[in-house]
């Protein structure tokens, strides 16, 4: 009887702690064409925001987090059904995104500008966006950029909004005159102009598009789904663990030594 309570112990014992060293398994999905944030190449998917999500995931011992390449649209709409836990790097919208709740600790502050075809003549346009009324404004799918007044300005048709996938769509319409002007983050506009002259060394448009002008900041997050919470039940404590890392992360200079790799070095 003696044998049979200390096998019974041992076994309970054993139990408790393989339930204490299991993992949750986190699927988080990100955008899979934001360069030089976040981009998937070869099937490897890499970016500033992997390298910072990673760095943060490795600290929680708790999770076993998988980050998954998507196009930008079908991530949100993968929050908006529930069907995701997490999306990266949704801006701070929660009006027009009401399905995103809660949002991160801020990742990274990002600096939207507006790049023009030099006939435009944005140095003498002043106002953002009361100057630009009339004008054909691109902009990457489902991404919302340069405040709400410029997205109300759209909503009421005082400007007409041209949206493309890809960051190289848009600037090479610019170049072209297809359409007046593309805004996004300046590190990602950059990127890309230097990565469309290496493939298109003989494509005089990029000389018609001007310098760019700064219009708004964006802040970035990893976003939640607020749809079917119950299929993720340790939602609040993944989110208060999260927050912290990243906070010091900020605050020790991992992240800023992340993003300064990628300038001095752009893939």
């Amino acid at each position: 009887m003696i044998r049979k309570i200390i096998i019974t112990g041992l076994l309970l014992s054993f139990s408790l702690v393989t339930l204490a060293t299991q993992k949750h398994t986190v699927t988080i999905y990100g955008d899979a064409s934001y360069r030089p944030y976040s981009w998937e190449e070869n099937g490897v998917f890499k970016g500033v925001y992997i390298d910072v999500l990673t760095q943060a995931f490795d600290k929680m011992d708790d999770y076993h987090v998988d980050l998954v390449a998507v196009p930008w649209e079908r991530g949100l709409n993968l929050l908006n059904t529930g069907k995701a836990f997490a999306l990266f790097p949704p801006y701070y919208y929660p009006n027009r995104r009401p399905y995103i709740e809660p949002y991160s600790a801020p990742i990274f502050t990002e600096k939207t500008i507006l790049v023009c075809n030099k006939s435009v003549d944005s140095f003498n346009r002043k106002r953002w966006p009361e100057d630009y009324f009339g004008l054909t404004i691109g902009q990457s799918s489902g991404y919302l950029l340069g405040g709400d007044a410029f997205l109300d300005a759209v909503k009421n048709k005082k400007i007409y909004m041209s949206e493309s996938l890809r960051a190289e769509q848009n600037l090479l319409m610019v170049g072209t005159g297809r359409i007046d002007c593309y805004v996004n983050d300046q590190l990602a506009i950059e990127t890309e102009l230097e990565r469309i002259k290496t493939r298109f060394s003989h494509y005089n448009a990029l000389e018609n598009i001007d310098s760019g002008k700064m219009v708004s900041y964006e802040e970035s997050y990893l976003g939640f789904t607020n749809v079917n919470e119950g299929k993720y039940p340790f939602k609040q404590a993944f989110i208060k663990e999260f927050n912290q890392i990243i906070i010091d992360m900020k605050l020790n200079g991992d992240i800023d030594h992340i993003i300064q790799k990628y300038i001095q070095q752009p893939e």
